[in-house]
């Protein structure tokens, strides 16, 4: 990329690689961007409750992103502080897990075994790979085409 994306523009760039690598399930998962709105509460109370513990918590973005399949749905939220990337993976392990209990399935699968693969922080965003052999399959919103070779 030939410059450094904004957080709001990195949030963006995480949902299309999301619509693109949860095709590979054949689920009807939906993904939008949507404002924190009346979420913002919620962490305003997370986050008095960390201060009186001595914690300190950033902000959240004010966008985030809904997946929904069905009744189930996950939002993941992004803080206007600290590493997007590693907050990034963070929100994928907890999808990782919803889409285990939709499909019961290893998502998204490795190629060369028989677990999932790992997000890793890599670049501005993450990379799906091998947790045994470290070997980077693809980007983010790569899956599709790692499934067709």
């Amino acid at each position: 990329m030939s410059r450094d994306l904004s957080r709001a523009e990195r949030v963006h760039a995480v949902a299309r690689g999301l619509r693109a690598d949860l095709r590979s399930t054949d689920e009807p998962f939906r993904i939008e961007v949507v404002e924190l709105g009346d979420l913002r509460s919620h962490f305003d109370i997370q986050r008095a409750a960390a201060a009186a513990a001595g914690y300190s918590v950033p902000e959240p973005l004010s966008t985030a992103i809904s997946v929904r399949h069905g009744c189930s749905g996950l939002t993941l939220v992004f803080l206007t502080e600290g590493e997007f990337a590693t907050q990034l993976v963070d929100n994928l392990e907890q999808l990782q897990d919803m889409v285990a209990e939709i499909t019961t399935d290893q998502w998204p699968p490795c190629p060369r075994h028989n677990h999932p693969l790992e997000p890793v922080p890599h670049g501005m965003l993450v990379s799906w790979v091998c947790p045994c052999t470290p070997e980077i399959f693809t980007e983010l919103g790569g899956l599709a085409e790692l499934d067709a070779q």
